[in-house]
């Protein structure tokens, strides 16, 4: 969980359902890199109780190396 993201993203492009491919930008990491956005769908993932969250709109960006779950603080 990483609470300075903006969105969620994978580099697993079998764990996205519902996707869209398209040019969806870029994403500027820290080091000054950017990476392109290529797909956008919906993600399911099973929690340490057993439950499953659904997450929407994860960004599929091939180059990233681990899955980021974007964190609100509110």
């Amino acid at each position: 969980m990483d609470l300075g993201a903006s969105f969620h993203i994978t580099p697993s492009l079998e764990l996205l359902y519902n996707y869209v491919t398209r040019k969806f930008g870029k994403v500027y990491l820290a080091n000054v890199k950017s990476l392109n956005i290529i797909e956008i769908g919906d993600i399911n993932i099973r929690t340490f109780n057993g439950s499953v969250w659904t997450l929407n709109n994860v960004r599929h960006i091939p180059a990233l190396k681990r899955n980021l779950i974007s964190r609100t603080v509110g």
